[in-house]
């Protein structure tokens, strides 16, 4: 039986979850990765900026009180309320050596992990090298603000911000914030939501990751993060293991 992906087109059909706009493709094992779009049309972020846009994000000098959001097979805490220290997890203790920017990428993107109680990702050079030339491609044609995927053979979560200031932690924050609209008993997002970006995050048989931004030709900030093995297989559980 061929696993299918959940994704998000622009045609925007409506399919099996009702909470999703979705289109999907039946392959086997490896599909055409769909993914999941972000298009944020905010003012370049500053700290007061980001908080004005996104509001439900709480940010390291805010402390909200927020009641704790169910996640696969776990209960955490806000996730998005400090910005975490580097991980001291020994086995993706080579972040030493990553330079700045995939580290920032890929502690936030653990730091949402350990909450929901999953292995870490580790930092690929592949998967960066892919995320750049696309990121790269998008920026140098001049076509940001059109969320459109690579269709290439991983995961990938994209994201927009007008401006140049936006940091890889904002990218994954707004992705991240998502765990409040994931219904983890039905296994779908809350009605009118989207929360297939973080489902991709913590996908647990992804488990390695590069990301990568460009600048466009107007001055926005385009971030393409690509995810191996890709996540977000219809009827399967981020937090579940599957033996295919």
């Amino acid at each position: 039986m061929p696993r299918l992906r959940i994704g998000m087109s622009h045609s925007l059909l409506p399919l099996i979850l009702s909470s999703l706009f979705i289109t999907t493709c039946a392959i086997p094992r490896v599909p055409d990765p769909i993914g999941f779009d972000i298009n944020v049309n905010f003012q370049t972020p500053t700290e007061t900026h980001l908080q004005d846009g996104f509001p439900n994000i709480n940010l390291p000098f805010t402390t909200p009180e927020i009641p704790t959001v169910p996640v696969p097979q776990v209960d955490i805490p806000n996730i998005l309320q400090t910005i975490p220290q580097p991980p001291q997890d020994p086995s993706i203790s080579n972040t030493d050596d990553l330079h700045t920017v995939a580290k920032e990428f890929l502690d936030l993107h653990n730091f949402a992990r350990r909450h929901a109680r999953l292995p870490p990702y580790i930092w690929n050079v592949t998967l960066e090298d892919y995320a750049r030339q696309y990121a790269n491609k998008r920026a140098e044609g001049g076509d940001c603000k059109t969320l459109v995927h690579s269709m290439g053979p991983y995961g990938e979560n994209l994201f927009w911000g007008r401006g140049s200031s936006w940091k890889p932690r904002d990218a994954v924050r707004k992705w991240i914030k998502e765990h409040r609209y994931y219904d983890s008993n039905a296994n779908e997002c809350k009605y009118g939501k989207v929360c297939g970006h973080y489902t991709q995050v913590v996908w647990r048989d992804s488990i390695r990751l590069g990301c990568a931004v460009a600048i466009c030709p107007n001055n926005d900030t385009f971030t393409v993060c690509s995810y191996d093995p890709p996540g977000n297989y219809l009827g399967e559980k981020p937090a579940i293991h599957y033996d295919h």
